[in-house]
């Protein structure tokens, strides 16, 4: 298991992750989230969800997700499920399940957020145009990385975005450190679709896309930078070449440009 140490002018000090200890509960790992949620998610607006939701996929159960994400453009909307890093139990596959596909109420949406104090009647109507136009996105944020367990949530839902908030602590002091990764949930500003070929390349499926792309570039995917470079076969195809990343050949994936101007791969 990893530590993080930490320097100072006059000492060193070595914070252990708490996913080695166990001894705090998924409300609690929650609390963290929530407590740094806006400094992790700088280009959202982030509220409580305690929010009944249903699908059609279990009819007549309602399941309440964690946390809600809305973009301060109100282009891209996510829902965020906080679990720690351990077998699924049914009822959070059944989770997954609903939140990949809730049936959304606008109206209802909204009315949550003005009644909880999260947000005001002159912002209405700017969050009922986000919830009305655009789907929502997921993404389950565990307190620990598990090939094992990972595996499982894939299993039950291939495309299913994953992020991880490690929580680092020093033994009797009140400070803690984070380490945030995975599926961070980029809002992209311009995107094509790209098509896995070999380990090494990727076809940009989008024209459009690529005359501003240049020809070499440092990409992110799952939050860690790779460089890119850019393969011109004919006329109508271009390869992105990716000499060494860890992306899995087998998820539908996208290239795109983030709000900061990054270039971002991330799941479909």
């Amino acid at each position: 298991m990893a530590q993080i140490l930490i320097t100072h002018s006059t000492s060193t000090q070595l914070y252990s992750p708490i996913a080695s200890i166990k001894k705090y509960s998924e409300p609690d790992f929650e609390n963290k989230l929530w407590r740094y949620a806006k400094s992790i998610f700088t280009n959202y607006n982030v509220f409580k969800f305690k929010h009944p939701l249903t699908c059609d996929e279990i009819p007549g159960i309602k399941y309440e997700p964690d946390l809600l994400l809305v973009s301060k453009s109100f282009k891209k909307w996510v829902i965020i499920e906080v679990e720690l890093c351990k077998s699924p139990t049914q009822h959070t596959l059944d989770q997954i399940t609903c939140f990949s596909n809730p049936k959304i109420k606008p109206n209802e949406l909204v009315n949550f957020l003005i009644s909880t104090n999260q947000i005001n009647h002159d912002q209405k109507s700017s969050f009922l145009k986000c919830f009305s136009n655009y789907a929502p996105d997921l993404i389950i944020v565990l307190d620990d990385y598990s090939d094992s367990v990972f595996k499982k949530f894939y299993n039950h839902k291939k495309q299913l975005k994953i992020c991880v908030l490690e929580v680092y602590k020093r033994l009797n002091y009140a400070y803690e450190g984070f380490r945030f990764g995975g599926d961070y949930p980029y809002e992209l500003t311009n995107s094509s679709k790209i098509e896995y070929i070999d380990e090494q390349h990727y076809r940009i499926l989008k024209k459009d896309f690529l005359k501003d792309l240049p020809s070499t570039f440092e990409i992110k995917f799952d939050m860690e930078p790779f460089q890119a470079t850019l393969i011109k076969v004919t006329s109508r195809t271009t390869y992105l070449k990716l000499a060494n990343h860890n992306i899995p050949s087998d998820f539908y994936l996208q290239i795109g440009k983030n709000l900061d101007n990054e270039y971002i791969i991330q799941k479909l």
